[in-house]
């Protein structure tokens, strides 16, 4: 409810994707917003599901705070230590987050992104978790 892609920075310039190599120099998730999602896929699977691991790890951010769950939608600049970044935009999720590093495969029943595509689902651009600075 608090994502509004419309007003980052990329969007007025009609750039609908962000890659974090050419784009950003952080990429970052929020431990809350992980945990919330992990609950969110256990709930929607009670009889189990398969290879199951939800983790900040596998979105492949090199930033993870913690903070309240999906806050991170709201922000516009952050500071760290005497660095003052602005966001880039939101990172729009492949099916590489499907993989479980521990067990070296993908996470049975199109988890996470099964759950995402209700509640993270930005028409036109994709599911939507994480952000470039």
């Amino acid at each position: 409810k608090n994502l509004d892609p419309k007003r980052h920075i990329h969007m007025q310039q009609g750039d609908l994707r962000k890659t974090f190599t050419t784009d950003a120099s952080f990429h970052m998730v929020n431990k809350q917003s992980v945990d919330l999602l992990r609950q969110k896929v256990l709930d929607a699977h009670p009889e189990g599901i398969g290879n199951f691991w939800i983790d900040a790890e596998q979105f492949r951010s090199n930033l993870v705070i913690d903070y309240d769950a999906f806050a991170e939608d709201t922000f516009i600049e952050m500071r760290v230590g005497t660095c003052l970044m602005r966001t880039a935009g939101p990172c729009i999720r492949c099916n590489a987050i499907r993989t479980n590093f521990e067990a070296g495969c993908r996470v049975d029943e199109e988890e996470p992104n099964r759950t995402m595509r209700k509640f993270r689902n930005v028409p036109e651009m994709g599911i939507i978790f994480g952000m470039y600075y």
